[in-house]
């Protein structure tokens, strides 16, 4: 068993330098593409969130059309309610009418009918 000697490396001043060089452009490199990514990542994002809130938007206005058509249909029908129990009212008024003035008549017709029958009975012997 021998021992070794050890000499200590030299390093070579020109791949020292290239070494830095090589460690300080890598790291611009790095950063340059985290950069570019993350650009790009933010743009998908952005892109995503406008399509997702325009989405969110055109619901929301369909909706909003839904309830303003359901709106209309029963202010509509409630106006056709309205005119339908009016002329309901006013039906059952004419109808009233025409009977009381029925009425009227036979109690007029009755009376002239008792009135005749009590002259003529007051004429028999």
């Amino acid at each position: 068993m021998g021992y070794r000697v050890y000499k200590p490396k030299q390093i070579d001043p020109n791949y020292k330098a290239e070494m830095e060089q090589f460690n300080q452009d890598f790291k611009d490199l790095r950063k340059k593409y985290k950069e570019e990514f993350w650009a790009e990542r933010t743009q998908y994002e952005n892109e995503a969130l406008e399509r997702i809130r325009n989405d969110m938007l055109g619901k929301r206005r369909r909706e909003n059309q839904k309830w303003l058509k359901s709106i209309c249909k029963i202010a509509r029908h409630t106006q056709d309610e309205i005119k339908r129990l009016g002329t309901k009212e006013d039906q059952m008024v004419q109808r009233m009418r025409d009977f009381d003035i029925k009425q009227k008549k036979k109690y007029y017709k009755d009376k002239m009918l008792l009135d005749a029958m009590t002259i003529e009975s007051q004429q028999w012997p």
